[in-house]
């Protein structure tokens, strides 16, 4: 008996096939923006703990400029090195923007200085080797390759019309986002200009730790980043996002909502009938989880894919901008995982409970003979656009 019912209340779509598609629509939109902006903001964070490191291998103290305009002189690198603090290698940071507008930025190493800090690599995936070489190639992460489809040997074509290259991609995982790593030399070459960003340093016994710290002069500043200082520099930036996309799951369950409630209303002539005809209250209720459960589900899945299709998109857009915000570096590639999706059917089933309770339990309680009549359509709808003029006078 339950499943003519079934049939019968799904038959209202054929003569509105708008109405399924908008209550699709919403649905669907609310969980992919939830989806993408969940995926971003979850991956960005487990990425905070691999931007820590460069080339596998954690450099967490930096001494860097107490004013970013400034730069640190070679020759308190020079100094450095003679002190015995081998673990510290010095960095030169610089920005450049390719012809189609995407910012990059060129990180300059000693590869020299960065072959004691990854002596536990084999020869083979010492990559950093080629760069100090003739025609002096630039490393670029296998993820950054492939989404401006570039291959090995081709030349990144800059905003000033020169050409950076040839391209080296990573096959061994040793750096991500729009890091391009180059030898030291080439972005002296490029920037015209003495002086190092930052002097990153390894692990070193407290006492060692403290002399360094003595030996800064003014104008530098010892700091150790970690993962948590990077998630508290960045929680204003997620929380944004997660405001935004909370935001824009609200106007999706909207579109629902009106879709969905416009679609009850309509069948209440139906549901008068088949209710006269024998139809309990309850194989209703059935009939119509049954349904929106089915839209739930199907609208769940279409939402977790185009969400990471979304989140794929929008990534190196967000992790270009937490690069030059917060030197934050994030893999470009996102894959799908259990708690996106759990949380997402979780969200969506509590929203759409939420946005169909009034109308379902106005639509089974009335009686028989009531919704069969216009008149009862007109006082019910009447009496809701009331209740929601009243709740959005006292939102506003």
């Amino acid at each position: 008996m339950l499943w003519p019912v079934v049939k019968a209340l799904l038959g209202h779509y054929r003569r509105y096939p708008l109405q399924i598609f908008l209550v699709w629509l919403g649905l669907t939109l609310s969980v992919s923006l939830l989806v993408g902006v969940t995926a971003i903001n979850q991956h960005a964070q487990q990425s905070y703990q691999h931007g820590e490191k460069l080339f596998s291998n954690p450099l967490p103290y930096r001494i860097r400029p107490k004013h970013i305009a400034n730069k640190i002189p070679q020759g308190f690198y020079v100094q450095l090195r003679r002190e015995g603090f081998q673990q510290c290698v010095p960095f030169d940071n610089y920005r450049l923007t390719t012809q189609n507008g995407i910012d990059i930025t060129l990180l300059g190493i000693d590869t020299v200085a960065m072959l004691p800090i990854n002596s536990d690599r084999p020869l083979p995936e010492m990559v950093t080797l080629s760069l100090m070489r003739a025609p002096y190639p630039v490393l670029v992460s296998q993820e950054f390759a492939a989404l401006q489809q570039w291959q090995d040997g081709d030349f990144i074509l800059l905003e000033e019309g020169s050409a950076l290259g040839p391209i080296l991609v990573d096959r061994y995982h040793l750096i991500n986002g729009t890091r391009v790593i180059a030898d030291l030399s080439l972005v002296r070459t490029l920037r015209k200009s003495a002086g190092l960003s930052v002097i990153s340093c390894g692990e070193m016994p407290s006492r060692k730790l403290e002399k360094l710290k003595q030996s800064l002069p003014n104008g530098m500043v010892l700091v150790r980043t970690s993962r948590s200082d990077l998630e508290s520099l960045t929680q204003a930036f997620h929380m944004n996002l997660t405001a935004l996309g909370m935001l824009s799951f609200l106007v999706g369950m909207f579109i629902f909502y009106q879709a969905m409630s416009l679609s009850l209303i309509q069948r209440q002539p139906l549901v008068g009938i088949l209710r006269q005809t024998g139809v309990s209250g309850w194989q209703l209720a059935q009939a119509l989880s049954i349904e929106l459960i089915g839209l739930i589900l199907f609208s769940w899945l279409c939402g977790n894919v185009l969400g990471l299709l979304l989140a794929n998109q929008l990534l190196p857009s967000v992790s270009a901008s937490l690069s030059n915000l917060y030197d934050a570096h994030v893999g470009l590639s996102i894959n799908w995982r259990w708690e996106w999706g759990s949380y997402s059917l979780l969200m969506a089933m509590i929203a759409a409970l939420i946005s169909c309770a009034w109308p379902l339990i106005r639509l089974l309680m009335s009686q028989p003979i009531r919704l069969t009549t216009r008149l009862s359509l007109a006082r019910f709808a009447g009496a809701e656009f009331t209740l929601q003029a009243i709740v959005a006078c006292a939102l506003g």
